[in-house]
C-alpha cells in the first residue's frame, strides 16, 4: 500500500490501493479503531450544493468549497455572490484567470498529480493558510482529487478526525479505492 499523505497527528488512510489487499485492510481497521477514539469537530456537516455553471459541488466546512472547473462568467458570479474569495486550481493545466479577475477573485494554480499529493498538500494547507478565504477548490472534474485534497485540507485546517473524512469521501462520491 502507497500512503500519499501525512498529517499531523494521524495518517489520513487515503491510499492508492488497486485491489484489496490484506495490508490495506489491516491499516483501515487501525483508522477506524483510531477514529473512534477521536472528538467531532463542532461545525457543519459537508453537503452538496447547486452554483450555476459548476458540476459535483460541496460546501465541505464554513470556509472551503469544491467542485468542477469554472467555466465562463455565470460560474464565476456565483462563486463571488456565495462570498469565495481565493480559487484555487488542481488541475494539472493553468487557469484562465481574467474572467475571475474580473469576479474580483484572486485565481492560485497548485497542480497536483497523483504522483506527489502529500506534497502538494502541505502547499494547499501553506495557501488556505496565507491567503483570504473562503476558498474555492477545483480539479477539471471535480472527483477523485479535489475531495481528497479537500479532505486533508479540512482534517488540517478544521480538525477533521478521519471518521468525519472517510463520511466526507462517501458524500463526494469518491471511489473506494481512493480511501
Amino acid at each position: 500500500m502507497k500512503r500519499i499523505a501525512w498529517l499531523p497527528g494521524w495518517v489520513i488512510a487515503l491510499a492508492l490501493v488497486r485491489a484489496p489487499a490484506s495490508p490495506a485492510a489491516l491499516e483501515l481497521a487501525w483508522v477506524q479503531d483510531q477514529a473512534a477514539s477521536q472528538p467531532e469537530p463542532r461545525g457543519a456537516e459537508p453537503e452538496s450544493i447547486e452554483v450555476p455553471g459548476l458540476q459535483r459541488t460541496f460546501r465541505v466546512t464554513d470556509s472551503l468549497y469544491c467542485g468542477s472547473q469554472p467555466v465562463g462568467a455565470e460560474s464565476f458570479a456565483a462563486l463571488a455572490k456565495r462570498g469565495i474569495k481565493t480559487i484555487i486550481c488542481l488541475d494539472g493545466v493553468p487557469p484562465r484567470t481574467e474572467i475571475a479577475q474580473a469576479e474580483q477573485l484572486r485565481y492560485v494554480h497548485i497542480p497536483v498529480g497523483f504522483s506527489d499529493v502529500g506534497g502538494q498538500a502541505r502547499r494547499l494547507i501553506k495557501a488556505l493558510d496565507d491567503l483570504d478565504g473562503p476558498f474555492y477548490l477545483h480539479c477539471h472534474y471535480g472527483t477523485p482529487r479535489t475531495p481528497v485534497l479537500a479532505a486533508m485540507a479540512a482534517q488540517a485546517t478544521a480538525g477533521w478526525n478521519p471518521r468525519q473524512v472517510e463520511r466526507w469521501l462517501k458524500t463526494a462520491g469518491v471511489s473506494q479505492s481512493y480511501a
